[in-house]
């Protein structure tokens, strides 16, 4: 099983680096109208769309 990667802005979890990966299903609403979903999010980008 490989390092988690935040689907949203593309950090790559390492063994050094200790970021947190969250898992789930989140959606955003991008500025041309159209939704994203994401699986995995880092600690900065789930932060981001929970408080949205």
């Amino acid at each position: 099983m490989g390092q988690p990667k935040c689907d949203r802005c593309g950090l790559e979890g390492t063994i050094l680096y200790e970021e947190r990966f969250w898992s789930g299903s989140y959606t955003e609403t991008l500025p041309d109208g159209t939704t994203a979903t994401f699986e995995t999010l880092c600690d900065d980008c789930h932060s981001s769309l929970v408080r949205n």
